[in-house]
């Protein structure tokens, strides 16, 4: 059958697969329905496109990880030119997953942001690069 469903997808897997018999690839896809009634059931394979969104916040996903929350804020540690820097970031309220976190302001994709931070870490504080693993990882 065909019909169209509008929705938000929540979850993109990072793997292919590729049939048995190599025709087909396909990507695990999560889709969450505007509808609350939808015909599809779990498993099905569907055809899809997938249109950008029309608001005009782009978004970075980071690891849980990598979020320290102080005073009701949430920030990053990141490295600038050897130089360690506390970021305020703006998450989304409502997060689709445990593992990632949805990021809508402070950082960019071409930030290197320290995965793990240890309480240690000081903003402003000079760090070699190569020593960045004591500090915690770079994500």
């Amino acid at each position: 059958f065909t019909k169209d469903y509008q929705g938000l997808v929540t979850y993109i897997s990072p793997i292919a697969e590729v049939s048995l018999d190599g025709r087909e690839t396909n990507v695990e896809i999560k889709v969450g329905f505007s509808e609350e009634k939808v015909d599809l059931k779990p498993g099905y394979n569907v055809y899809l496109t997938i249109q950008p969104s029309d608001n005009n916040t782009a978004a970075l996903f980071v690891p849980s990880q990598c979020i320290v929350d102080k005073d009701g804020k949430h920030y990053v540690y990141t490295l600038v030119e050897n130089l360690i820097e506390e970021r305020e970031v703006k998450l989304a309220e409502e997060q689709e997953e445990d593992e990632k976190v949805k990021v809508l302001e402070g950082i960019s994709e071409e930030d290197s942001i320290i995965y793990n931070p240890n309480a240690d870490l000081e903003a402003g504080k000079p760090i070699d690069p190569a020593k960045v693993e004591e500090l915690g990882e770079e994500a």
